[in-house]
């Protein structure tokens, strides 16, 4: 089975408050993900960031995402902690990178990036720039929104969203 992650960035644009070209694209994305049977990671560190930023009921969304069978929340592991360690210390060995970093933010980012590879991930669904960056580093595929393919017309109607409002690529 397929699988990608999406971390908190990408969720808190997917699921949070969105602009109508944008959702319509992110719904797009995630309606040929459920129909080509991949599994959407959710790792639970991002999935705690995203809940930070939610206002509404939280119990609404973890309802989502535990109702749907494509979306599972993968927790932090011991398997995933022995990756992230093993991850911090090539970071460290790079005293660029080393005097550069934000300890809090790499946690975070690193947990998430640990989850994708021991769940075999083949692609990290960010808008983080240090996550597509870590990702480069490791190989591990990272697209960000505008790598979206925008959603046809036809599409377009199915989800509710009419043609004027949506933002023409270029």
């Amino acid at each position: 089975m397929k699988k990608v992650v999406f971390d908190a960035c990408f969720l808190s644009s997917a699921f949070g408050k969105t602009l109508p070209d944008k959702e319509s694209a992110y719904k797009k994305l995630i309606d040929d993900l459920e129909k080509d049977g991949v599994q959407i990671i959710i790792p639970a560190p991002a999935f705690s960031e995203f809940l930070m930023g939610i206002e509404k009921d939280l119990t609404e969304f973890t309802k989502i995402f535990e109702g749907k069978k494509n979306f599972k929340i993968k927790s932090f592991d011991t398997k995933a902690a022995l990756e992230c360690s093993f991850l911090l210390k090539d970071l460290m060995k790079n005293k660029d990178i080393k005097k550069n970093f934000s300890k809090q933010k790499i946690k975070y980012d690193y947990q998430i990036v640990s989850i994708a590879k021991i769940f075999e991930a083949e692609c990290v669904y960010s808008d983080d720039k240090d996550v597509m960056k870590l990702c480069s580093r490791l190989g591990l595929l990272c697209r960000d929104f505008n790598s979206l393919e925008p959603p046809t017309e036809p599409e377009l109607l199915l989800v509710g969203i009419h043609q004027s409002s949506v933002r023409n690529k270029t």
